[in-house]
């Protein structure tokens, strides 16, 4: 779903995109996301033996919900917290870079901010979505 909105974005753009570039630069970014199933899967297999299946779905060292707590946090500010994470955040350069290889014309700057306008939008009302239904259900 994120190279449609990247590909709406680059039309807004008036980037000449194909939708398949964009689709292959999504999906090589998409890797970053696999990094930190690795992080888990090893610290889980290897260096931690003794755990619960909460220590495994509260794992979120690399969130900002790792820095602030989950103690007295309401749930809809724990979604807000676990997704702003530093795997997010390379995604959005990893996305970024991608799209400047694919525009010489433009700066990196240039594809950060397309990356941020088209993704970032879509991301930020997708969350909003999400803590309205947490909201809702609880």
């Amino acid at each position: 779903m994120c190279f449609f909105v990247l590909f709406t974005g680059a039309f807004f753009f008036e980037y000449k995109l194909s939708f398949e570039k964009i689709f292959q630069v999504t999906l090589v970014a998409e890797g970053v996301h696999l990094v930190p199933v690795f992080i888990k899967a090893f610290w889980f297999l290897v260096i931690a033996h003794n755990y619960t299946f909460e220590d495994i779905s509260n794992f979120d060292y690399f969130s900002l919900l790792a820095v602030v707590g989950r103690e007295n946090l309401e749930i809809w500010w724990m979604y807000i917290l676990y997704s702003a994470n530093l795997f997010e955040l390379l995604y959005w350069i990893a996305l970024a870079y991608g799209l400047r290889l694919l525009l010489p014309e433009a700066e990196y700057d240039d594809a950060l901010k397309l990356v941020l306008s088209s993704y970032g939008v879509g991301l930020l009302l997708w969350i909003v979505f999400i803590c309205f239904l947490l909201v809702s259900i609880s």
